[in-house]
């Protein structure tokens, strides 16, 4: 007869080993760990995951060989993958594992597998047109061009809804980049403020990009974005993500991927927001703004 004192250890022992054998790997790959939104996310994503897991800084060259090895000889349950070389990494080695990303610029250029799953790096179109009225209640004629191939759906929404705040959209579609500085250049003239949105064709690389804020800059029109990289380059507001709730939204995603659950579309958009007013910029097109709404920006440029 085993003493009970034996058999509750015993009992222990098995319960702590079931525990140990149920934990999920996770693994999280941060392309670089000194990039201010890149760390936040990640930091959020652990809180709120609260969970072990494997962190690998891919911007550390011992590290990103270290991945490497570990992708190709261990299986994981979930990648959360924060940055796009961090994403590239995970769909080329371990396409079949359920992978989770964010905080990538331009999502649709990515290949996207069945296991893919993800946080856009931009808002809903509803949202921020609603704030650019906010801000700017007389600009109601705002330009965009953007492309069929990677932005039909996202225009056809945002056209529909714009009418719901008193905003007419006028939009050019594209299907090169080329095209784009010569349909900025017939467009600036109908519109008081262009909405520069994530696309990859308009996008397409800096020399492309600069040209057009150039434009822009120089008929004094004032420029509506959603990344905050681009008030180096002069944007006049910019309406992009909240990286904490980013990093929420995607600890959510994985956890309902741990418990097998179904996850509701594949990229979902992102529930928190943060405002950047450049007033310099503003100030020298001689553009109106709300007083009021000042008080809801998070950053304000002089």
């Amino acid at each position: 007869m085993i003493p009970k004192h034996i058999r509750l250890l015993i009992l222990m022992l098995l319960c702590a080993r079931i525990t140990m054998a149920a934990e999920p790997n996770i693994l999280v790959l941060n392309s670089n760990q000194s990039v201010d939104k890149y760390r936040t996310a990640q930091e959020n994503f652990t809180a709120a995951l609260n969970k072990p897991l494997r962190v690998m800084d891919l911007a550390a060259p011992k590290q990103l060989e270290a991945a490497h090895e570990l992708l190709s000889g261990k299986s994981f349950d979930v990648i959360y993958c924060i940055g796009s070389k961090a994403y590239g990494m995970a769909h080329r080695n371990a396409s079949m594992t359920n992978i989770v990303f964010s905080t990538i610029l331009n999502w649709r250029r990515l290949p996207i597998g069945e296991n893919t799953y993800g946080i856009s790096n931009e808002l809903h179109p509803l949202m921020q047109m609603t704030i650019f009225r906010y801000i700017f209640p007389d600009t109601k004629k705002i330009g965009v061009l953007y492309s069929e191939r990677f932005n039909r759906e996202w225009y056809e929404q945002a056209s529909a809804e714009a009418k719901n705040v008193g905003i007419d959209l006028i939009a050019r579609s594209l299907s090169d980049e080329m095209q784009a500085a010569k349909e900025l250049d017939k467009m600036l003239p109908e519109v008081q403020a262009y909405w520069l949105i994530s696309d990859p064709v308009i996008i397409s690389g800096e020399k492309t990009l600069l040209r057009l804020l150039q434009m822009c800059d120089e008929k004094h029109v004032p420029i509506f974005t959603y990344n905050e990289v681009f008030a180096k380059y002069g944007a006049a507001l910019i309406v992009s993500v909240d990286d904490q709730t980013v990093g929420r939204q995607a600890a959510a995603v994985a956890e309902s991927l741990l418990f097998g659950a179904t996850i509701q579309g594949k990229v979902q958009i992102p529930a928190g927001s943060r405002i950047v007013l450049n007033l310099k910029k503003i100030r020298k097109y001689g553009l109106h703004y709300s007083d009021d709404a000042l008080g809801n920006v998070n950053r304000i440029i002089e």
